[in-house]
């Protein structure tokens, strides 16, 4: 691969009919790098050859529909794993065995009926009805339903875009709300969502519901 790049956001169009797929783990870390930050300064500065000429590290890029590397999938999978072992260990702490026996108890059933009365019942990310609720994580304070704040009404489509991977990998919570949240901007959603957030904090304002990831001293 040769020639001159222009960055878009994770892919590099290169001058060939082809388009280098970056890792975001890899870019994030050629970001931090010395060099990454001497490319950045060029590329602020208006230099062309910011991002420099020839064939990038085989480190930094993969042809793999937006995946992480394989150096990178390992961790990530540790992570998502360890994400959703703590609900595990949250729930055991309430009485509940399993998630699914947790979706199936007269707690959730209360808490996804307040969700849908505080936030409405369009899908935070298109315009399609919810039929879901979507945790953005996963915290004492949630799954007691003391707190909505990491609770979004969503639909069945945008839920599973979201939270699997083209792979059937599941991903973690913030990085599925994340996924949903960019593909509601790409169909033309963006306005409708900005709307929706700024609602949104109207609503937990008014509830005097704010982000909070320390646990119940009780837990």
């Amino acid at each position: 691969m040769t020639g001159k790049t222009e960055p878009v956001l994770l892919t590099f169009n290169t001058n060939l009919d082809r388009s280098v797929v970056l890792c975001p783990a890899c870019l994030s870390e050629y970001k931090r790098s010395p060099e990454g930050r001497r490319a950045r300064k060029m590329k602020k500065d208006g230099d062309d050859a910011a991002w420099g000429k020839g064939e990038w590290p085989y480190e930094i890029y993969h042809r793999g529909a937006g995946r992480v590397c394989p150096r990178h999938a390992l961790q990530t999978g540790r992570k998502v794993r360890s994400k959703y072992e703590e609900r595990l260990t949250l729930l055991l702490k309430l009485g509940y065995a399993t998630y699914k026996s947790y979706l199936k108890s007269d707690v959730w059933s209360e808490i996804r009926e307040r969700c849908f009365t505080a936030f409405g019942t369009t899908c935070h990310f298109c315009d399609a009805a919810a039929t879901q609720v979507h945790h953005s994580a996963y915290t004492i304070e949630t799954l007691r339903g003391d707190s909505l704040v990491h609770l979004y009404p969503v639909c069945q489509k945008c839920h599973s875009l979201g939270e699997f991977e083209a792979s059937g990998e599941k991903c973690s919570p913030k990085v599925a709300t994340l996924r949903m949240r960019r593909h509601g901007c790409e169909n033309g959603c963006g306005k409708q969502i900005r709307h929706r957030e700024r609602e949104r904090k109207l609503v937990l304002s008014q509830l005097n519901d704010f982000p909070s990831n320390r646990l119940d001293a009780k837990y």
